[in-house]
């Protein structure tokens, strides 16, 4: 049985997926490529709409420098040729400070560049000549030389430049004297007076430049430094070397590469060697980092344009200056590449700029990039030559197509690369002119997911009314089986006189009549839920009293339960009118339920039967006290062959449409029947008819 209800499941989706599954999926394929076919063409249009984007972009950033570079042309018309290698005017100051992106000037003549001293920290190291002095100052010099550094003769060193300080004039000379005076002071271990010196050295010479190329305001501060650290005052020590670094910082002095990175060096060493552990120290540490923060950046700035000074071939690239205002080029130093503009004042003079390459991408590429982004929706990456993201929007696409657009040469060596803004494909599809193929996809799967539910729970309904019909039969067959045996039973005892008395005969013959009657009440519900379904029962309604009706049910089944200890009590709470109503169909009402709360009355033998009037209509109950129904079967309970499946409601023989007939009937007479339960406690039916119904 079980082997022939698989087979008829199998079969029936197997039908089901030749016929309408195997279509639906060849149609949803092609349906797909058309989606696909969709896409390509949109991602097509996006990454069009990207370079034009990316043009757009280029256009304006060669735009803004062309507008710049006009008009640094005007400014630099009024200006003289410079005369020093590295030259400062007021100007080109206030023109470089305004800006940003411009990070150099300079000016180029027969191949030589100037550049103009815009934050430059250091000069090279053959920058500075000779000092020009004096023979008898180059003589003093020499003396207490000899005195300081081949005698060793400290003390003898400073009283030689003490008593020379009165003879000498120049205030240069007068300044290096007194730092050698301190020097040697500091030799001697005499630090509070050599912090005297270097104290006034600072207040009075402090931009008086040594062997010209070293500024005494820079050794002062550097050497009080030392001296206060030794004497155990690292945050004096500390405080001193900030207003140092402030001073190198805002390019202070002038002084060379090589005697600006010693300096560097010394201060990182008193930086490093101090303890955190006090907060006061800290905080001046964190204050220095700070600084040299700054300074670092500056000194690659710093080196690239000495470097620039150093190795551009101007010659080379002026002869691209003929036929045009400026002329824009890259330059490599120091490994990096730069953007220069170049500008003819006259035959062989040139002047020059060197642009912030990270000032125009942060001020004038990325801000164009986010304002188009922000309308068309796509993420984005700036890449330098070597293919390194410089910047990006932040959610870069993984493995999606994207469009890859270079920098001309007249801008930096970078390159965009745009990614069209990430969609649902629902989100693609429901545009305009859009998704054709995807609406059909839709609707093949929908129809498909319908078919296949509606398949599956056909299937499912079917198999289980017939396992339902299937325990139908075999619970009619024990339920006819048990009286006809007890009828067969009796009747061959009566037949061979094996009943002795005719008291005991009495008993037989009544045992006779009550099975069946319960036969022919078993009968009659199968014949009326046979007729029921096929539509075909007729009611006979008829006015009459129901009170009778119910009495005669309830002593007909007190007489046949009183065997089993059962009591049925009967309470008329309200006087009935008479009303219309099918004699017979009600008594079956009547008797199914009283069966029904006989079988499930558990350990209980008591049930009750009240009726009165409501309303305009008559109530009838049936309560027991047995095990009750759980809250998720009282919708089901009326429903044809259908039984609880519990334990306690498996054991009880039933047909499972004793209910089904009990809510036909009632429905046919225009009722309702009504359940009050509660598991362990018992259940109350309730039919209600109306007294009057059209």
């Amino acid at each position: 049985m079980k082997t022939s209800k698989e087979s008829h499941k199998k079969k029936i989706i197997l039908s089901y997926t030749l016929a309408i599954v195997v279509p639906c999926i060849i149609l949803g394929l092609l349906a797909f490529r058309g989606i696909r076919n969709d896409q390509a063409l949109m991602e097509k249009e996006q990454l069009r709409v990207l370079n034009e984007i990316a043009g757009n972009i280029i256009t304006k950033t060669v735009a803004k420098l062309d507008s710049l570079e006009t008009g640094f042309i005007n400014i630099s018309e009024e200006l003289n040729p410079p005369n020093q290698l590295i030259f400062s005017d007021s100007v080109l100051d206030t023109y470089i400070k305004e800006e940003k992106v411009i990070s150099g000037i300079f000016f180029a003549e027969n191949n030589q560049v100037k550049l103009l001293d815009s934050d430059i920290l250091f000069l090279p190291d053959n920058y500075f000549g000779a000092s020009g002095q004096s023979d008898q100052y180059n003589q003093i010099r020499e003396t207490g030389w000899n005195y300081e550094f081949r005698e060793r003769n400290y003390v003898k060193a400073v009283e030689y430049f003490k008593n020379k300080l009165s003879v000498i004039n120049d205030k240069t000379f007068q300044g290096e004297v007194i730092n050698i005076i301190a020097r040697n002071l500091k030799k001697q271990n005499k630090h509070g007076e050599a912090l005297e010196l270097y104290d006034q050295i600072y207040k009075e010479y402090p931009d008086i430049y040594i062997q010209n190329e070293i500024p005494l305001g820079l050794v002062s501060l550097q050497e009080s430094a030392k001296i206060r650290f030794m004497q155990g005052d690292a945050a004096e020590a500390l405080k001193i070397v900030n207003s140092l670094l402030k001073n190198l910082d805002e390019s202070h002095w002038k002084i060379s590469k090589s005697y600006f990175f010693n300096s560097i060096s010394e201060i990182r060493n008193i930086n490093s060697e101090a303890d955190t552990v006090n907060a006061e120290i800290k905080k001046w540490i964190d204050n220095n980092d700070s600084i040299l923060n700054s300074i670092v950046i500056k000194e690659k700035y710093t080196d690239d344009l000495l470097s620039f000074q150093e190795k551009a071939d101007i010659l080379t690239m002026s002869k691209n200056v003929s036929t045009f205002p400026s002329y824009r080029y890259r330059y490599l130093t120091n490994g990096n590449t730069n953007l220069v503009a170049l500008m003819k004042k006259s035959e062989n003079q040139y002047w020059g700029i060197i642009y912030n390459q990270e000032e125009l991408l942060s001020g004038t590429v990325v801000p164009l990039l986010k304002s188009h982004a922000s309308k068309t929706k796509f993420d984005w990456e700036v890449r330098n030559i070597q293919g390194e993201i410089l910047i990006n929007s932040g959610a870069v696409p993984e493995n999606n197509v994207s469009t890859n657009i270079s920098f001309p040469a007249s801008l930096p060596p970078w390159s965009f690369v745009l990614y069209p803004g990430q969609k649902s494909i629902l989100a693609s599809f429901l545009q305009t002119g859009e998704g054709v193929f995807f609406y059909i996809f839709i609707l093949i799967v929908v129809i498909l997911s319908l078919g296949l539910i509606f398949i599956l729970n056909s299937v499912s309904n079917e198999l289980r009314l017939s396992k339902m019909k299937s325990n139908f039969i075999t619970t009619v067959s024990h339920e006819f089986k048990s009286p006809l045996a007890s009828i067969r039973q009796m009747a061959e005892m009566l037949e061979q006189n094996r009943v002795p008395t005719n008291e005991r005969k009495q008993k037989y013959y009544q045992g006779i009549v009550q099975q069946s009657e319960r036969l022919t009440h078993l009968i009659e519900n199968i014949l009326n839920f046979s007729k029921m379904e096929a539509k075909q029962r007729e009611f006979r309604f008829q006015t009459n009293n129901i009170l009778p009706v119910i009495e005669d049910v309830v002593l007909s089944f007190n007489n046949f339960m009183a065997v089993k200890g059962f009591n049925i009590e009967f309470r008329k709470l309200s006087p009935i009118p008479e009303f219309s109503f099918d004699k017979e169909a009600m008594e079956q009402v009547i008797h199914n339920l009283l069966d029904n709360a006989c079988k499930y009355s558990g350990e209980s033998k008591k049930v009750e039967v009240f009726t009165e009037e409501k309303k305009g209509e008559v109530v009838i109950g049936i309560k027991d006290y047995g095990i009750g129904i759980k809250k998720e079967d009282r919708d089901k309970i009326f429903s044809r062959f259908y039984r609880v499946g519990d334990e306690l409601t498996q054991t009880v023989k039933g047909s499972g449409i004793g209910l089904t007939i009990v809510k036909q009937i009632v429905n046919a007479h225009y009722g309702r029947v009504l359940l009050e339960s509660e598991p362990g406690k018992g259940s109350t039916f309730y039919v209600v008819l109306p007294l009057k119904f059209e």
